[in-house]
């Protein structure tokens, strides 16, 4: 049991491990049906980062399904990645920041994540931020 819980330990670990690869819209395929994203938190700096994580990743499967029905434009699907990849880099250095004791730096990437989560969610209203 003990053995079990260890490779499964060691499992979780290299999964979070492995680099993220940024999302890609423009080249995915129509898909319907529900939405399903989950993040792995194993600190409270990860779990306090973790919602704004998970809605970007809903974001960017909405504008990838919509993209793909001709419902989204190109060039506002390249503004959603542009935007999500930047959101998403800069909420990997709320912890490093955090850690280092830099709370200006961390709260400066979360208020800049913030923004691009509105612009992404403005974008898929059909506003223009």
């Amino acid at each position: 049991m003990k053995t079990m819980i260890a490779c499964l330990a060691v499992l979780l670990l290299a999964a979070c491990a492995t680099p993220i690869k940024p999302p890609n819209p423009v080249s995915a395929k129509s898909q319907s049906g529900m939405v399903i994203v989950g993040t792995l938190s194993l600190g409270p700096c990860e779990m306090s980062i973790a919602p704004s994580q998970t809605r970007i990743r809903v974001a960017v499967e909405k504008a990838t399904r919509r993209l793909a029905d001709g419902r989204l434009a190109v060039a506002d699907a390249d503004r959603i990645e542009n935007k999500a990849t930047g959101a998403l880099s800069r909420l990997g250095d709320v912890c490093r920041h955090q850690s280092a004791g830099n709370t200006d730096a961390a709260e400066g990437a979360r208020a800049y994540a913030a923004r691009n989560i509105e612009a992404i969610e403005q974008i898929l209203k059909g506003a223009k931020p």
